[in-house]
């Protein structure tokens, strides 16, 4: 198919001036190009930054159609963010791009079925669901089926990771400090980490509670609205964040493991509750008291993969880096391309894997070489799809919290 050119329109018919308004603060200068992973993998300039922005310059000045050809090329992007962050002009290419998958949506309803649509929309306020349905798949009688599911192949590496670290959980409402009480801080669990990722977040609770902070877990919240917003779903996505800030009301922090959810928040469009939102690990940087606390040594070597979310959005990765760094002995290895998506992005991983495997194994040599004995990653996300390509089960990416958790156990048990 090719982008079929339309006569030009005036301004005042222009439905989203203040999209058009952020595509052109684009100079088309192109130091976005050689930092973008699609464009990386695909080397056209279509998928690129500069080239996507001319692709939906092109459609909101009625001078492209939406064909099928110009939508994929907006589809592929990992909405990974690192273009913003080398942008001289600070273009906001992530609000530009989720803007134009909303506008696209409505235009064309049929892009997102609405079976896929409901079935997002009931896990997205119904979290504990994820749950349900993990413990369902794990049964004797079902798992030999999961291979016959109508989904594409691609799924089935990331499901069996997902059956793998499922962990029944049930969230209390709030855990105590354990001895004098310094501060208190609400905890955002996130929809599938809720139950995947648990001993992270139970390692996240039980250090806040060491530090003297009490945490609160809201039981009603929901689920962040990433998944919907980059589906282009953007009322759906509202919904969520409008839910969640009167679970979340208030002037406490709010405190995420997950850095795709807590960019999402944080990003969300209001800017009081955003700058409320912090990760665990810049939290614990900031107001933890660390004489209360001994590490034990750690004399082996530790690489970790920053998540394009907690670098590109929260701007937080180097928290992770510098906590590790407590551990005595610990030699934190760097790794190269650090800056580059690992191709999870989300529900990217099961839309496009031929693009997502080749990010994923990029990564996986580039961990390889530093030799490290522990992989770390801030994202539950990231660590399963890294997990799928892992060689072998001593060697599996997990959360800096429980590397850092460990030792400090280690140390109050001498």
């Amino acid at each position: 198919m090719m982008f079929l050119p339309l006569l030009s329109a005036p301004m005042s018919e222009i439905r989203h001036p203040e999209l058009l308004a952020i595509a052109d603060n684009c100079v088309a200068c192109g130091l976005c190009v050689p930092q973008c992973p699609s464009y990386q993998v695909l080397q056209n300039e279509a998928d690129s930054p500069r080239g996507r922005i001319a692709l939906m310059r092109g459609v909101l000045e009625h001078k492209l159609q939406p064909t099928a050809r110009l939508q994929q090329h907006l589809d592929q992007c990992l909405t990974c963010r690192q273009c913003e962050k080398v942008c001289p002009n600070q273009v906001a290419y992530g609000c530009l791009v989720d803007g134009m998958r909303a506008e696209l949506l409505q235009q064309q309803p049929a892009r997102l079925p609405w079976l896929k649509r409901l079935g997002l929309q009931r896990l997205a306020h119904r979290p504990q669901w994820w749950g349900r349905l993990l413990k369902l798949a794990r049964l004797p009688l079902v798992r030999p089926l999961l291979r016959h599911l109508p989904v594409s192949q691609a799924w089935l590496p990331t499901l069996r990771e997902m059956m793998r670290r499922y962990q029944p959980q049930r969230w209390q409402p709030c855990y105590p400090p354990s001895g004098e009480e310094r501060g208190e801080v609400m905890l955002f669990l996130g929809c599938l980490a809720r139950a995947v990722d648990v001993a992270a977040i139970n390692a996240a609770i039980q250090l806040l509670n060491l530090f003297g902070f009490r945490v609160w877990v809201p039981q009603q919240q929901v689920c962040c609205g990433a998944l919907l917003k980059h589906a282009g779903d953007a009322v759906g996505a509202a919904g969520l964040l409008a839910t969640n800030r009167n679970v979340f009301a208030g002037t406490m922090p709010v405190l995420t493991l997950a850095s795709g959810c807590g960019a999402d928040l944080q990003d969300a469009g209001d800017a009081s509750f955003g700058a409320r939102v912090m990760e665990v690990a810049d939290f614990l940087e900031r107001h933890a008291d660390w004489r209360l606390v001994e590490c034990a040594p750690l004399a082996e070597r530790v690489t970790l993969h920053d998540p394009c979310t907690l670098r590109n959005v929260m701007r937080s990765e180097q928290a992770y880096h510098r906590l590790l760094q407590r551990i005595p002995g610990l030699q934190l290895l760097p790794l190269a391309g650090n800056q580059q998506c690992c191709g999870a992005a989300g529900t990217y991983h099961l839309q496009h894997p031929q693009i997502a495997r080749q990010l994923r194994d990029d990564k996986i040599s580039a961990i390889n070489t530093t030799g490290a004995e522990h992989v770390c990653s801030a994202n539950f996300a990231c660590g399963m799809w890294l997990n799928t390509a892992l060689d072998g089960a001593e060697r599996q990416v997990q959360h800096p919290l429980l590397l850092l958790q460990q030792q400090i156990r280690k140390a109050s048990s001498c």
